[in-house]
């Protein structure tokens, strides 16, 4: 909506500011996210599979040597083949996590590219409003100057002393 809004306004600065800062922060939501994804599966998933994958070898090694003790129990072949699916499951996933975490690793390296291009975009757009602004504001300043006017000025007279100058005079003239 707000890109809609920005486009229909003729890209109105205060409007592209907002919409350029979406676009920012939406960016800087989806690399975090690859990065955390990434280091999930490095620091938890892939851990907890080869953790799993040994216990899974460990319980089949087991389930074995106790099967040739009595090969009629149904029991333990159960375990040994649910063993072997289990197994194969973790290496299964295993390659799949592989896989994600390589295409995540290249979708981030396009993440953080488009990441730098919307924040130089914004910081344009920010730019631009700021200039754009200040244009504004001098126009304005020098509109209100330009209108001003200052009425003309009167000729001063000096009529109050020039009535005590006719006063003082008097008396001189009557004193004498």
């Amino acid at each position: 909506q707000l890109e809609e809004l920005t486009a229909s306004s003729g890209e109105n600065l205060a409007y592209a500011k907002k919409y350029y800062g979406m676009v920012v922060m939406l960016h800087k939501l989806i690399v975090y996210m690859q990065k955390r994804f990434i280091a999930d599966v490095e620091n938890n998933i892939k851990p907890k599979l080869r953790q799993f994958s040994k216990e899974a070898n460990s319980n089949l090694k087991e389930a074995r040597k106790l099967y040739k003790k009595n090969k009629n129990n149904h029991i333990l072949k159960s375990n040994i083949d649910a063993s072997k699916i289990t197994i194969k499951a973790i290496n299964l996933y295993l390659k799949i996590v592989n896989s994600q975490q390589g295409k995540i690793k290249k979708a981030l390296r396009i993440s953080i590219e488009q990441e730098k291009v919307a924040i130089n975009t914004y910081k344009t757009v920010k730019l631009s409003s700021m200039v754009s602004a200040l244009i504004n504001n001098g126009l304005k300043t020098f509109d209100t100057l330009s209108k001003l006017q200052i009425p003309d000025m009167a000729k001063f007279e000096n009529k109050e002393i020039q009535e005590q100058f006719r006063k003082l005079t008097l008396r001189m003239s009557l004193s004498s």
